[in-house]
């Protein structure tokens, strides 16, 4: 998948060396990932992250095409587009799909808002909000834990191993590194979750 060879073209540098390197070159790679986000999320002068906004501008131009006919309080019948849709503001759904899904307005979506005189930034999800993505990127940190490494011999041969890592019970965090290495094949899961 695109996800799976893009995190091989990033890690591609720490080919060939040691698992410990590697680990702490993804450790590395992740803090800096987080960084970037934390100063893209201060340096944002829009009320959300500059891909929605750009979403809201393309979505905006097409509603101003589209024809929107009240059928109660939050439901509307827009037509015009690709198709005709129901719009309910207040479950936050569309025929078309998109905006239950995203939780980004569609075209539909923002013609039955403009209509009811709301304004579009109401109807997007709080998640994609400026204070949400620098408060969810302060939130992760990444921490050098010391780590005793497995190993197991599957029945095939194939070797096995994990760093169990380690817990913080105080901030109810953990990190836990498996992997699996045949002739071929090297895998590696890195799991880790924190609960602030």
């Amino acid at each position: 998948s695109n996800i799976a060879e893009s995190i091989n073209s990033a890690l591609k540098p720490a080919r060939g060396f040691p698992i410990s390197f590697l680990l702490e070159f993804i450790r590395e790679k992740l803090g800096k990932w987080y960084w970037k986000r934390i100063e893209d999320a201060l340096s944002l002068t829009s009320e959300h992250s500059r891909e929605v906004e750009r979403l809201l501008a393309i979505r905006s131009e097409i509603a101003d095409t589209m024809f929107v006919q009240p059928i109660d309080g939050w439901k509307f019948f827009v037509t015009g587009g690709k198709r005709n849709c129901i719009v309910d503001l207040q479950q936050i759904k569309c025929d078309f799909g998109v905006y239950g899904i995203e939780k980004i307005p569609c075209s539909h979506a923002i013609a039955a808002g403009t209509f009811a005189k709301l304004h579009i930034a109401s109807l997007v999800s709080p998640l994609y909000s400026r204070e949400n993505l620098y408060t969810r990127s302060a939130n992760v940190f990444l921490r050098k834990y010391s780590m005793v490494r497995v190993d197991k011999r599957s029945q095939d041969g194939n070797l096995g191993w994990s760093y169990p890592g380690s817990e913080d019970t105080n901030r109810g965090s953990y990190t836990r590194i498996t992997g699996a290495q045949t002739a071929n094949n090297l895998v590696i899961h890195v799991q880790t979750a924190t609960n602030l």
